[in-house]
């Protein structure tokens, strides 16, 4: 929807103001199969991270956390996302000694290119030991 309503421009129009910002997807609520759901934004150090006149968006601060990084390459027709995120959630996150914290995950889109079907998501998760 954020696309078809003109969100996405706002959005970019917006980061691009701000130095060293990156637009990411916050991904929260995951059940036992990896589903979540999605917010996206962008990156800021702004004292005032929400501009003028965007009263419907929302600001989020991270509280201080461990996390670990992922890094999905390939292509974007062969689901390398999804594939990446079903890895996480039913082998690193069972086998690493981890617990993901309950906060929102981010994707920072380093390249999406849809017409080369290609794309490389950084992926990063807060994380605890498990007890």
């Amino acid at each position: 929807m954020v696309k078809s309503d003109g969100g996405m421009n706002r959005l970019e129009e917006a980061q691009q103001r701000e130095d060293d910002s990156s637009i990411l997807s916050l991904c929260f609520g995951f059940d036992e199969e990896g589903h979540n759901d999605n917010m996206v934004g962008y990156t800021t150090e702004s004292e005032a991270p929400i501009p003028e006149n965007q009263d419907d968006w929302t600001a989020f601060d991270y509280p201080e956390s461990s996390w670990v990084t992922f890094v999905a390459e390939g292509k974007i027709s062969e689901d390398f996302l999804w594939n990446t995120w079903q890895y996480i959630h039913k082998d690193f996150l069972i086998n690493s000694g981890f617990i993901q914290e309950d906060l929102p995950t981010s994707e920072e889109y380093d390249i999406w290119d849809e017409e080369a079907d290609y794309g490389r998501v950084t992926i990063r998760i807060a994380v605890k030991p498990l007890s």
